[in-house]
C-alpha cells in the first residue's frame, strides 16, 4: 500500500481513508512489546487457537479553532478488531493469523480524518509463519516492526500516535520476512513487502532485534526502496526500550530519505528528514496508569513526511491518565504542538487538543 502523503508535501486523502481502514494484529517474535495480553477465548482454552481483539470509541477537541467546528470536534470509533490466530509449536512448525477489523488514527499535530464513512469492517491481515530451526518465515499481509507506536489506540499508552509514527504510517503491508536466530539475545531479519512503493515495485527490509538483559530491547529497520520507484522513500528507524519496576523509558528516532530516483520522476532531487520520540510509560497501581510522550521532528526544504510543512520543525508533548480493569478502560489525554512555522488554521504556529477514550478489550 502507497503511503498516504506524497513527496511535494501535500496528502492523498484517498490513501488516508484507505490506510486509515486499516486494522493491527500482535507483533510476533517478541520484537515490539504488547501493550494488551492476548487472551483465548474461553471455550476455545485447550487448544492453540486464540481469539484477541478490542472495539473503543473516543472524543477529541481542538480548541481555539472556530473555522470549522465539525473538523475540531470529533467523536468516532477509534478501534473495531477482532483476530483469530494460532502460533507454531514444537508438534506443528506452522501457524496463521487472521484480522479482521478497522481503526482511526488520531494524530497529534494532524488534522484529523474520519474513516467510517468510506472504510468496511473486512480481513485487514492474513499471514502463515513457518518455524524451520532457528529461521522464521512469515509471508502474507504482514505486521510491520519498525517504530514503537502500535496500530491499534487501545494498544498504546496514548490516544494520539506521535508525528514520528506519522512518517512511517503502514502497519501491514504484503510481503514476506525471514527472521533467523543468531542467539537467544539477537535475531537477523531480511525480507521483501510494498512499503510505500509505487508503479508495483518492491522494497527490501532489514533488521536487527537484540535483548541483551531482560529489562533492554534494541529494534533497528531499514526500509530500502527501489531506486526506480518514481519516490524512491528510505526509512531508517531505531528503538531502544529500558523498563525497571513499573516504568519503562522507550527512546525512537528515525530518518526519512527521498534519493534521487533513477526514472527522474521525483522531480525535487535528493532529501532528508528526521524526528525523534521519548516515551515514558508508568503503572502507578493495579488499575491507574501514565503515558508521556515527546517528540521533536524537522521536515526537509523539499519533501515533509511529518505533516508539518516543508522546511519546518515541530515539538510536542502528550499526557495520558488511564484506569483500567478487567478488560475495560477509560483515559483522558492533552496534548500540545508547537511548530517553528505557522501550520494550523488562524495562521497559528501552535496546536492544543484534549481527548477522551473507553473502550474493551479482550
Amino acid at each position: 500500500m502507497n503511503i498516504a502523503k506524497t513527496v511535494s508535501g501535500g496528502y492523498d486523502m484517498r490513501g488516508i481513508r484507505s490506510i486509515s481502514a486499516l486494522s493491527a494484529s500482535i507483533v510476533l517474535l517478541s520484537l515490539k512489546p504488547s501493550f494488551s495480553e492476548e487472551k483465548s477465548f474461553p471455550l476455545l482454552a485447550n487448544t492453540e487457537l486464540r481469539i484477541s481483539g478490542g472495539i473503543s470509541a473516543f472524543w477529541m477537541q481542538t480548541l481555539d479553532r472556530k473555522e470549522n467546528p465539525s473538523l475540531y470536534s470529533v467523536t468516532d470509533i477509534s478501534a473495531a478488531n477482532l483476530e483469530i490466530s494460532k502460533p507454531s509449536s514444537s508438534t506443528l512448525p506452522i501457524g496463521f493469523a487472521l484480522n479482521v477489523g478497522r481503526r482511526a488514527v488520531p494524530t497529534v499535530g494532524i488534522e484529523y480524518e474520519p474513516f467510517v464513512s468510506e472504510s468496511k469492517f473486512e480481513l485487514q491481515s492474513a499471514y502463515i509463519t513457518l518455524d524451520i530451526d532457528k529461521l522464521n518465515i512469515m509471508a502474507g499481509k504482514i505486521p510491520a516492526i519498525y517504530g514503537w507506536e502500535s496500530p491499534f489506540t487501545y494498544q498504546n499508552a496514548n490516544i494520539q500516535r506521535g508525528l514520528v509514527w506519522w512518517a512511517e504510517f503502514n502497519s501491514f503491508f504484503n510481503g514476506f520476512r525471514l527472521t533467523y536466530s543468531l542467539l537467544d539475545t539477537l535475531k537477523v531479519i531480511g525480507g521483501v513487502n510494498d512499503w510505500n512503493t509505487k508503479d508495483g515495485k518492491y522494497a527490501l527490509e532489514f533488521g536487527i532485534s537484540s535483548r541483551p538483559l531482560s529489562n533492554l530491547l534494541a529494534n533497528f529497520t531499514l526500509i530500502y526502496n527501489n531506486r526506480n520507484d518514481k519516490y524512491p522513500i528510505r526509512l531508517y528507524s531505531l528503538a531502544l526500550s529500558y523498563s525497571k519496576g513499573n516504568t519503562t523509558i522507550t527512546l525512537n528516532p528515525d530518518i526519512i530519505t527521498v534519493p534521487d530516483s533513477k526514472t527522474g520522476t521525483n522531480g525535487n532531487g535528493t532529501g532528508t528528514g528526521f524526528g525523534v520520540a521519548l516515551f515514558i510509560s508508568q503503572k502507578i497501581s493495579e488499575n491507574l496508569s501514565t503515558g508521556i510522550r515527546f517528540e521533536y521532528v524537522k521536515a526537509d526544504k523539499k519533501f515533509d513526511y511529518y505533516g508539518i510543512g516543508k522546511d519546518n520543525s515541530a515539538v510536542t508533548s502528550t499526557f495520558t491518565l488511564k484506569y483500567s480493569k478487567s478488560g475495560f478502560f477509560i483515559r483522558g489525554e492533552a496534548s500540545y504542538v508547537k511548530t517553528d512555522k505557522p501550520t494550523y488554521e488562524r495562521n497559528k504556529d501552535t496546536q492544543f487538543r484534549l481527548l477522551a477514550e473507553t473502550g474493551f478489550v479482550f
